[in-house]
């Protein structure tokens, strides 16, 4: 399927039925394709400073960024997937949730075969574009260790640990089962 015109991350909290899992519209954000060139952009200018060396930090926005653009390339709008957040929080808002996505709006969440409240999964990413837009925005303190489908591009199994040396902000994503529409 083609990609939205205004990017596929501009979609990532829409919904065709708002009122049975969120309150309302998810905020505005960047599109996954010029957040991923700006990154490429920014570390790969400064890679040509006098005196630069690898910074593990820009490697790993590179290694999301080329997994992202993947992710874009595949220009896969419509799919189901299964996904859990490992954190210190209620097991009830962590999943595992069975995400349905059409044409990049989140149509269905279930856990365990019910419907989700929207309460449940707020702040929670219900797209593969939102985690790619949340693993970006990490901050250039955080680690992060990831596994990636090779395919696609997606993240399978990530941990992140946004400030290290921080009590209780580590927190895994693991996405399973996903599933191409049609």
């Amino acid at each position: 399927m083609p990609a939205h015109p205004a990017g596929r991350l501009g979609r990532q909290g829409a919904m065709k039925n708002p009122g049975r899992l969120l309150a309302g519209p998810a905020p505005a954000a960047l599109s996954l394709a010029a957040l991923t060139i700006a990154i490429a952009v920014v570390t790969a200018a400064c890679s040509f400073l006098p005196g630069a060396t690898a910074d593990p930090r820009t490697e790993l926005q590179r290694e999301v960024a080329a997994h992202a653009a993947r992710w874009e390339l595949a220009a896969i709008d419509s799919y189901s997937f299964t996904i859990t957040r490992g954190c210190f929080c209620p097991p009830e808002s962590s999943g595992p949730f069975r995400v349905t996505v059409e044409s990049g709006a989140v149509t269905a969440v279930t856990y365990d075969g019910q419907p989700v409240a929207g309460n449940a999964v707020a702040g929670f990413p219900l797209t593969i574009d939102a985690v790619f837009v949340a693993l970006l925005a990490l901050g250039p303190e955080a680690a992060l260790r990831g596994t990636w489908d090779e395919a696609r591009g997606f993240p399978t199994d990530v941990s992140v640990d946004p400030i290290p040396n921080a009590a209780d902000d580590e927190f895994t994503i693991r996405i399973e089962a996903f599933e191409p529409a049609g």
